[in-house]
């Protein structure tokens, strides 16, 4: 996508190629075409090349404005011509926070989880992954010891004390929460430590792996609660 650049460098109109036109809107989260407002550019060889472009949401809830930083995909020396040179995206700005939410269910277990969760997705969407990584680790731990002092409240301080790991080993009887839980563990190691052991798994498999074990939750409560009031068939 080629679109016209004022170079406030060289200043003059430039065609200045494009990767992508930002598809989401960074405030409101919907999916959109924005509307192109103006497009600035500069070029100040070797130091600095990238375009910001200022979009407009078309929602009518929305409306605002924000803008698209595009940089060089390889390094512009200052004979290429820049309307040849590829220009990814590299920031939307302003971003708004947008919350993740969970089933009432998981939410009753812990409220902590949900409140960790939340601050660990903050930082990632805030570019902050080396600090998101612990935080989902540290949401996980606070699912699962909530889960099991809820199923075992007499076993609450032991739960509180013992390392994760082997919480989830020696406490947790669903095979399938157990399951995701003590993967989920192993990647939370991860991204607290030095070394990586699972260098084919990153930050999203943890997130799903945590995702999956708050499903689990509630799926198991759920159904513990339907064949509750449906304990005998009518009659």
């Amino acid at each position: 996508m080629k679109v016209t650049v004022w170079n406030t460098t060289l200043h003059l109109d430039q065609q200045w190629q494009l990767d992508v036109v930002p598809d989401n809107c960074p405030i409101c989260h919907h999916g959109v075409e924005p509307v192109l407002k103006a497009a600035f550019g500069v070029s100040d060889f070797p130091d600095q090349v990238f375009a910001q472009l200022a979009y407009q949401c078309p929602k009518h809830k929305c409306r605002k404005l924000f803008i698209a930083t595009y940089e060089p995909k390889s390094i512009v020396h200052a004979a290429m011509q820049l309307g040849s040179t590829e220009f990814v995206l590299t920031a939307l700005a302003p971003r708004r926070f947008q919350k993740e939410e969970f089933a009432d269910e998981v939410t009753d277990v812990s409220a902590a989880f949900v409140d960790i969760y939340n601050q660990a997705k903050a930082a990632e969407e805030f570019g902050l992954v080396d600090i998101a990584g612990p935080g989902y680790g540290k949401a996980l731990e606070f699912l699962i010891k909530d889960f099991l002092i809820r199923e075992r409240p007499t076993e609450a301080a032991a739960i509180k004390r013992d390392l994760l790991g082997s919480v989830i080993k020696n406490r947790v009887d669903d095979a399938n929460i157990r399951a995701t839980a003590e993967r989920a563990a192993w990647l939370r190691n991860d991204e607290t430590h030095y070394e990586r052991k699972w260098q084919d798994k990153d930050l999203a498999d943890l997130k799903r792996l945590v995702t999956l074990t708050a499903n689990w939750i509630h799926s198991t409560l759920l159904t513990r609660k339907i064949t509750s009031d449906m304990s005998t068939g009518k009659r």
